[in-house]
């Protein structure tokens, strides 16, 4: 489990991203306003990723794939997560 989250934590890094908080594979990842979140976490939707918004902080999303995932099923989800990110 925490060879796959530092994976998930090296591959989702970008310059938007606040601050990345994890434990395991549970994660918040923290950007400047919930507008940027609402994009992300809708376009990784339409894209298949499943993310979701935390009520209690408008400014984050948070992601918790199952344990099983598989690495490369990490790098997919990842790509989608990115070019969200890069959209927002």
């Amino acid at each position: 489990v925490e060879a796959k989250g530092k994976l998930i934590e090296q591959l989702i890094q970008h310059k938007k991203i606040k601050e990345i908080r994890r434990i395991g594979l549970l994660f918040a990842i923290d950007f400047e306003t919930a507008e940027t979140v609402n994009t992300i976490v809708n376009y990784a939707k339409e894209k298949g990723v499943i993310c979701y918004w935390f009520l209690s902080h408008p400014y984050s999303f948070r992601i918790a794939p199952p344990l099983t995932i598989t690495e490369e099923e990490i790098r997919k989800a990842c790509t989608v997560i990115v070019a969200a990110i890069e959209q927002a």
